[in-house]
């Protein structure tokens, strides 16, 4: 059984010295002292030890329990705020004891990357422990420089579109969070300015991009023709995402990524060719390209019997096309996956309307009937235009019925949210049938039933964090489902963080057999290496739990290697 309730039905407990549901104001009326609340800090330029004078801190009330559910900063009211001294210091004194947040801003500074600090941090005030520490940090922009030359001629190229990509790294893969582009100058040098700071890389891609790879009124020449434009790649390293070495962007600093060497490469094209009936007067459609992981628009264009679109270096590739209608009902779409090697492709994509997916969710067996009031069920496309409809979850009626209409053909991952810590996701069945996993295969089948059994006999994981005969202090802890789900779009471990004397607590699991492992920090879990964590699992502390069960465990902290 895979770790289904992860995607959103998993609850993660954080096991402290407070009760869950027991309010501060309790603990206070049971002690006879009466403390006085303080929250003192400072706030530092990221990266630096530098004191920022005059930033404008805020101090938000969030209640005397815990709260349950967390709204942004910009929809709380602040209760004070202060301006910090020349040492870059403040102080707040509260009238009473709870839950607050700290934040901080400066005109021309932001919000630091993680791992380098936080603008904004949450404190608890408790009889035991009335004064409360904030350290915060802001940034200013940076910037990359650099060059471009061709690789061949050695000559500056003038006019290039170059960007700097900010990466981040999760579950071992180095992501995409952003990028910002600039142009060389005649002598092809470039300037990206105001960027967050953060790791970056230099990105150079085709210059032919978006509805200028769409060509109407094709010839036959344009059929076979073959287009040269620049090869995609990530500097310094001169090569792809992975092996790219990225610069490190520090507040308020400029990073030289020295000369960019690029050359001219074969980019291929696709004709299209859609059936005849698809396409009535006036039809346009959406144009999507998508590679593993990410979906890009290409443009829209007139719905015609053939299409042709240009700019495509050898790899593996999904064409997307959907009829800008609106109603999901009679909304049309095509899914075709195809292949460039060393020539130009044809491919037909026909046009199809969605189908309805009937979703009945209910108790398994002698389970608890859940709280239908309170379900989400989300079918998220695999291989289909992720519109805002397709990924938009879906309430749950009073009957445990649920319908999804005009959704393409395709693979969906199936998640449920709002079960809770006291049930999970038992089985999923696909027209009567037991589905191996959480992906949905919409076929050209009569009808489109799901059906998602629900049980309540959950288990429980807890325990402690120790380096050596000492608790490690909010220790990052990583629980997997074992063995490791297989295929493209696995389970992924889940998460929690302990508390300062290092305990923890996952609730709301399926029975089954469990790997748990800790490391002292969430960033040592995120920059870690392709395979590091699989590895670390293979060799991690081995948990069975039963239902209803609760297992405690006492575990050793590690470095992910």
């Amino acid at each position: 059984m895979r770790l289904r309730h992860s995607r959103g039905a998993l609850s993660v407990a954080l096991f402290c010295g407070l009760a869950h549901g027991q309010t501060l104001a309790t603990q206070h009326d049971k002690s006879n002292v009466l403390a006085h609340p303080e929250i003192q800090g400072t706030v530092l330029e990221s990266g630096t030890t530098q004191p920022l004078v005059g930033a404008e801190v805020s101090l938000y009330f969030l209640g005397e329990e815990r709260p349950s559910i967390r709204y942004g900063i910009g929809s709380l009211t602040s209760t004070n705020t202060a301006q910090t001294d020349a040492a870059g210091a403040f102080a707040f004194y509260p009238e009473k004891l709870g839950y607050y947040t700290v934040s901080a801003k400066k005109e021309g500074y932001s919000a630091p990357s993680r791992g380098e600090g936080k603008s904004i941090i949450d404190v608890t005030l408790t009889t035991a422990e009335p004064a409360g520490e904030a350290r915060l940090r802001l940034s200013r922009p940076g910037q990359v420089t650099g060059a471009v030359v061709d690789m061949v001629t050695g000559k500056p190229i003038p006019n290039l579109t170059v960007y700097a990509t900010r990466i981040t790294r999760q579950d071992g893969r180095i992501l995409v969070v952003a990028a910002v582009q600039a142009k060389t100058n005649a002598d092809g040098e470039f300037v990206v300015s105001n960027l967050t700071p953060g790791e970056y890389l230099v990105n150079i891609l085709a210059q032919k991009t978006g509805r200028e790879r769409i060509i109407s009124g094709a010839s036959a020449d344009d059929w076979r023709a073959v287009d040269e434009d620049y090869e995609a790649s990530y500097w310094p390293g001169g090569h792809d995402l992975e092996t790219a070495v990225p610069l490190v962007v520090g507040s308020g600093l400029s990073v030289d990524a020295g000369k960019v060497h690029v050359h001219k490469v074969p980019y291929y094209r696709l004709h299209v060719r859609i059936p005849p009936g698809s396409c009535g007067p006036g039809d346009k459609m959406l144009i999507y390209q998508q590679v593993p992981r990410r979906t890009s628009i290409i443009g829209s264009a007139a719905c015609a019997p053939d299409l042709l679109i240009t700019g495509f270096p050898p790899g593996s590739y999904r064409l997307l096309l959907t009829m800008i209608k609106d109603a999901a009902e009679t909304r049309e779409t095509a899914s075709v996956s195809f292949v460039v090697q060393d020539k130009n492709v044809e491919i037909t994509a026909p046009l199809e309307r969605g189908v309805t997916v009937n979703v009945t969710v209910a108790a398994f067996e002698e389970a608890k009937t859940p709280d239908f009031g309170k379900l989400r069920v989300t079918l998220n496309p695999l291989n289909a235009l992720p519109t805002g409809d397709l990924v938009t979850p879906r309430p749950v009626n009073p009957s445990g019925k649920a319908q999804f209409v005009g959704f393409p053909l395709g693979g969906y991952l199936v998640t449920v949210g709002g079960l809770g810590a006291g049930a999970y996701v038992k089985e999923f069945r696909y027209n009567g049938h037991p589905l191996p996993d959480q992906i949905l295969p919409l076929g050209a089948a009569m009808g489109q039933d799901l059906t998602i059994l629900i049980d309540d006999k959950v288990a429980t994981i807890s325990g402690v964090v120790m380096d050596g005969d000492q608790p490690v202090s909010e220790p990052h802890v990583i629980l997997a489902k074992w063995p490791l789900p297989g295929g493209d779009y696995p389970d992924p471990p889940v998460r929690t963080a302990g508390d300062k004397k290092g305990r923890f607590g996952f609730t709301g699991l399926a029975p089954g057999e469990y790997r748990v492992l800790a490391v002292r920090s969430r960033e040592e879990d995120d920059d870690r290496l392709p395979g590091t964590l699989e590895r670390a699992l293979e060799a991690a502390k081995k948990v069975e739990v039963g239902p209803n069960a609760v297992q405690n465990v006492t575990i050793d902290v590690i470095k992910l290697r």
